[in-house]
């Protein structure tokens, strides 16, 4: 898949973020987990098109990194 945006890249923890994108789940069917800047989010829905995730830790960077699996 492909992340188009993250929105927002600033925030406390426990802040919602909204990951856009084609294909999020790869060739799956489904996301095993999320994580941003190497912290594991909560989902609280996806589909392969967006996904929206809680954040486990505060985020403070403009260079997010995200990984789905």
């Amino acid at each position: 898949g492909s992340v188009s945006s993250v929105t927002p890249t600033q925030g406390q923890t426990g802040s919602r973020v909204t990951i856009s994108g084609t294909q999020l789940f790869g060739y799956g069917s489904s996301l095993a987990s999320v994580q941003l800047a190497g912290v594991v989010a909560t989902v609280v829905t996806a589909t392969a098109t967006q996904v929206v995730v809680t954040a486990g830790a505060s985020l403070a960077t403009s260079s997010l990194s995200v990984v789905l699996t």
